[in-house]
């Protein structure tokens, strides 16, 4: 039978403030190991404050074999002082004299041959200090490590160093992206949402120093929080002491007029040099502030030179840190020659500068178009009553639906009014007769009014009027673009929920934006195509949280679709968070359905869905041209002649995705014929809804929950009109499951394998090997448990009825068996070839056959296998 057995995962870890592990420097490591080789002198080690030179340092001397050690660090206190770094290595006689100085310490290394001297911060050493390292380098006394900051002016010795070719330069440039990524993963065990990530890595600057002291300052203020497990932070930076101190460490004081042009870049970056020259005072302080590498100046796509502050976490913390006084100051200034509601440019709200009407709009309607949903409200509220309209679009966009509506009570009667009026009462109220009212009253806005209304035929489940309305949209003359995006992305969607995979790709390669992308994803998700869907996730984590939710939710889908539960369960639960509070579409239902669902497929009935699905009728529809039902997932809003999909409460359209999650939660609690039964339940929801793609699927969970011969008939009518090769693969295996014919199953196995469903090839695999037993045919019952041991080690921590049915022992030899039993109860090799009269390496040989058939990688895999 199957036993659900729960599943132990490591929780994730708060940052620590412990030892970074050493990460994305192993070529320049190698290069520093090279050097000691080839018998080099040293190297120098350049490259920014915080970029990780003392840390590459310490891991190459732990690197570089038994030698004798000696670790010189360089202070800023200590340049005042004649050797202050090396007053370790003197004796304590040493006299005043500086020759008699440098000899004995010139003799302490000619007693330690092979010595390794590590100089760490070149640039704050004394000058005689500097003039010893450039004597250890020119007389080969040691191999030299010698760390030094760009930027920073240096001693003519420490210079002489690469000037001279006594050591190589090694140049250290900031952490790549995916390095970033990989500490933060082991800093919060794999539990940090996508967006919190992304914004990290950006203040970071790929500097290992300032993402410690970052995290430090987030966790120190309370700013990171756990929502359903997973880490995210609200973007609020709070600039603890510690932080301010390391920031002043790594960017000391320039003067007042440097930290002018730094104050003024920090507020409108990126800055055009032309304005700078023209807002600060003094002519020469901005190329200053970039010769000390405060400022970077590049060239914008338009040809323009800009100047940004160049560590973004530097930046970040002058705008926190300004004076009001000095900040109101500086946008005054800079109000009359930059166009407000770029990214970071909401200064002249806070410092209540007179802003001309249009330029508030302009602002408003920018920060819309980069779904900065924040700035945009307080643009359009500084607008005032003209801008009324266009503020309750963006508070719908918010998913902000009763406050939309109190603003459209002050609106005028228009089209576009009536439009944003209907996405309130469908999104928001649910009150499907008020937005056909509205949507009739949309004359002069038809093509906007019927891509909401397509949208909302579709959620409800009537996916073939959708279908009809949105290609109808499609065929009008002069079509706004974004109209046409928005019905081509419902075309898609339809085409892949009846599915009909040729339609959906031939619009798809006409319409390339996201929407459709999103939609054609969805068909191929549906159509049991996970491998082809993958490649259209992979740019999925810009944007705004909902948009990075909604492709984070899609990950964890394929995820899920190739057998991979502990991967998906990791995505839907980041998808959940980032939709915390971002969610104007209530999707964390649907996410906390397919949630559940692949928690189910570990064998853990823990029921994380929040929606109790409702029947479905056929009937229900209003009067002609309406929308039947109520409910929602997403939904549309027109912004500027453009519509987004926002969302409300689970729709029609998805309650048969919700039954099949409970059906799944159902199994894994022990009752498989109940949790069939809720399968065909969601089979029936997605008929009546059109989604005959989505019945098939339900189909074949029923048949994999042991009611395969209720089904197959169903199936095999939908196999003949749908033509999928998923859905030809599940006929097969229901067929084979109905019939107990292993040469079905396996067939259907390698059509599973094919399209990268790796959880359905192994459940038709075993259940084919588990058939060639029950006939007696133990040889092919073998060959098969083998076929299928390959496929469920490509399915880590998948536990459902048809995997776990029969012993996985029984695909193993009389002797391979013995041996596997005592290796599981922790015998060691030289004990079992005891017991059993073998050799060591025999029974070496019989655990490796065994490891493989069993698909797992040692003994501790093999005693959880076993145990479960």
């Amino acid at each position: 039978m199957w036993i659900n057995v729960p599943v132990i995962r490591r929780e994730m870890t708060t940052y620590s403030g412990n030892v970074w592990p050493f990460l994305g420097r192993e070529p320049e490591l190698r290069a520093i190991l090279a050097a000691r080789d080839d018998r080099g002198g040293g190297v120098v080690l350049a490259g920014a404050g915080g970029v990780g030179r003392s840390r590459l340092a310490r891991e190459a001397l732990g690197r570089l074999g038994p030698a004798r050690e000696c670790w010189v660090a360089a202070t800023r206190a200590g340049a005042a002082i004649e050797f202050g770094a090396f007053v370790h290595l003197l004796p304590d006689d040493a006299g005043p004299d500086r020759l008699e100085v440098m000899r004995r310490l010139a003799r302490r290394f000619q007693e330690m041959p092979g010595a390794v001297l590590v100089v760490d911060d070149a640039h704050l050493l004394d000058p005689a200090s500097a003039a010893f390292v450039h004597h250890v380098a020119t007389r080969e006394l040691a191999f030299l490590v010698v760390t030094r900051r760009t930027g920073e002016p240096v001693c003519d010795a420490i210079a002489a160093l690469t000037k001279e070719c006594l050591l190589a330069r090694i140049d250290l440039a900031p952490l790549g992206p995916a390095v970033v990524t990989e500490l933060l993963d082991v800093h919060f065990g794999h539990w940090l949402d996508a967006v919190s990530r992304r914004e990290l890595a950006r203040l970071s600057g790929g500097h290992p120093l300032m993402l410690r002291e970052l995290l430090h300052a987030l966790q120190e203020s309370g700013t990171l929080r756990r929502v359903g497990g997973v880490w995210r932070w609200d973007g609020v930076l709070t600039v603890t002491r510690r932080l301010s101190e390391t920031l002043d460490e790594q960017f000391p004081d320039a003067g007042e007029r440097v930290r002018a042009v730094l104050e003024t870049v920090a507020c409108a970056e990126p800055v055009p040099v032309a304005v700078l020259d023209r807002v600060v005072d003094d002519a020469d302080a901005p190329a200053a502030a970039e010769q000390r590498g405060l400022v970077t100046v590049e060239t914008s796509a338009g040809g323009r030179r800009v100047a940004r502050i160049a560590h973004p976490l530097h930046g970040e913390v002058i705008r926190v840190t300004l004076s009001a006084a000095r900040a109101r100051t500086l946008w005054t200034r800079l109000s009359g020659v930059i166009e407000p509601g770029e990214p970071g440019r909401t200064w002249p709200l806070d410092a209540e500068v007179p802003i001309e009407p249009d330029r508030l709009l302009r602002a408003a309607r920018t920060a819309l178009a980069r779904h900065d949903l924040g700035t945009a409200e307080r643009f359009a509220r500084a607008r005032g009553a003209a801008a009324d309209l266009l503020l309750a679009e963006i508070l719908t966009r918010q998913g902000r639906y009763e406050d939309a509506a109190d603003v459209l009570a002050r609106c005028p009667g228009s089209a576009r009014r009536a439009i944003v009026w209907a996405v309130v009462s469908y999104w928001g109220r649910s009150d499907v007769a008020a937005a056909d009212r509205a949507l009739a009253e949309a004359t002069g806005r038809a093509e906007e009014a019927e891509v909401v209304r397509c949208w909302m035929l579709l959620l409800e489940g009537r996916v073939e009027e959708a279908d009809k309305t949105a290609k109808a949209v499609l065929r009008g003359p002069g079509c706004p673009r974004a109209c046409l995006v928005w019905a081509a992305a419902c075309v898609i969607a339809a085409a892949g929920l009846r599915g009909r995979l040729g339609e959906a790709a031939q619009t798809y390669a006409s319409f390339h934006g996201t929407p459709a992308r999103f939609a054609y994803c969805l068909a191929l998700l549906v159509n049991g195509q996970p491998c082809d869907a993958r490649p259209l996730i992979g740019q999925g984590d810009e944007g705004p949280p909902a948009v990075v939710g909604l492709w984070t939710a899609c990950r964890g889908a394929v995820a899920r679709a190739q057998g991979e539960p502990e991967t998906a369960i990791r995505a839907l639960r980041e998808a959940v968070a980032l939709l915390d509070g971002h969610d104007p579409g209530h999707l964390s239902p649907l996410c906390q359905a397919e949630l559940t669902a692949t928690t189910a497929l570990t064998g853990t009935a823990t029921l994380t869905a929040t929606t109790t699905p409702t029947a479905l009728s056929p009937a229900g529809a209003t009067a002609a041209g309406g929308v039947a039902a109520a409910g929602g997932v997403a939904g549309c809003v027109v912004a500027g002649g453009g519509v987004q999909v926002v969302g409300g409460s689970v729709r029609p359209l998805f309650r048969p995705w919700v039954e099949l999650g409970r059906a799944w939660c159902v199994a894994a609690g022990g009752d498989t014929r109940g949790a069939a039964e809720r399968a065909r339940r969601a089979a029936d929801l997605a008929r009546h809804a059109g989604q005959p793609a989505v019945e098939a699927t339900a189909l074949y969970d029923a048949a994999r929950l042991g009611q395969a011969r209720a089904v197959r008939a169903r199936l095999s009518v939908l196999a003949a009109e749908l033509r999928t090769p998923a859905t030809s693969a599940m006929t097969e295996a229901a067929n084979g499951l109905a019939r107990c014919d292993p040469g079905a199953l396996e067939r259907a196995a390698a059509a599973f394998a094919r399209l990268g469903l790796w959880l359905h090839a192994a459940e038709a695999q075993s259940a084919a090997a588990r058939s060639h037993r029950h006939t007696g045919r133990h040889a092919h019952a073998n060959r098969s448990h083998e076929k299928a041991a390959l496929l469920r080690a490509r399915c880590p921590g998948a536990l459902t009825p048809l995997l776990d049915a029969a012993s996985p022992v029984d695909v193993l030899t009389r002797r391979e068996r013995e041996v596997v039993l005592l290796a599981a109860a922790g015998h060691r090799s030289r004990e079992i070839a005891a017991r059993l009269a073998l050799s060591v390496r025999t029974v070496d040989n019989y655990l490796s056959r065994a490891y493989t058939k069993l698909g797992v990688s040692g003994r501790a895999a093999l005693a959880d296998l076993l145990a479960r």
